[in-house]
């Protein structure tokens, strides 16, 4: 989608990029994902922590900014490398 809004309106000015967020400790989250979950995140987040609310938001005010002017049509995760690599993977219960 963020391609197609891209390709079919960047001549007219219009940037279309997406953030994809990882495991972001809100205070929800923090209540319902249980230690033994939150643990599994954090071993296989490749930064020493879980992400914040104001790393998603950092990024989207850097895509806002003319900084970003040249940033179109892209997915940016924001989930400290947890989905750069699969050993999570062996870690999911059936």
């Amino acid at each position: 989608m963020t391609r197609y809004v891209a390709s079919a309106y960047g001549k007219q000015g219009v940037r279309c990029n997406a953030v994809a967020p990882g495991v972001i400790m809100t205070e929800n989250n923090q209540e319902y994902s249980g230690p033994e979950l939150l643990a599994r995140y954090e071993r296989h987040t490749l930064t020493p922590r879980l992400g914040a609310p104001e790393d998603v938001a950092n990024l989207v005010a850097f895509l806002f900014s003319d900084e970003a002017a040249f940033i179109t049509g892209e997915i940016v995760y924001v989930d400290g490398g947890f989905l750069s690599h699969f050993p999570t993977l062996g870690d999911i219960d059936n």
